[in-house]
């Protein structure tokens, strides 16, 4: 579930307290809220984005599969955190 306005410019603030209000403010108003499927990749190696992420709730997980079809973690990312590639 998306949390409220509210709770968002709260979470963010308290992630990036250097900023000010009006800064979170321009920030919020050029973000895209997307609620994202257990599993759904965001980034797929071998591809370029400008995008940038930051987590409201739950967890990201970056890997990579090895020569033997493994899937290797390589990075966690949780609640309150930013994320890219």
């Amino acid at each position: 579930m998306i949390k409220k306005a509210f709770d968002i410019k709260n979470t963010f603030h308290k992630a990036v307290p250097y900023l000010s209000e009006p800064q979170i403010d321009m920030i919020l108003e050029i973000c895209e809220f997307k609620a994202l499927k257990n599993k759904e990749l965001i980034f797929k190696a071998g591809t370029s984005s400008r995008l940038a992420g930051f987590i409201l709730e739950g967890v990201v997980r970056g890997y990579y599969v090895d020569q033997n079809g493994l899937e290797i973690n390589s990075i966690l990312r949780v609640e309150n955190t930013f994320m890219g590639n």
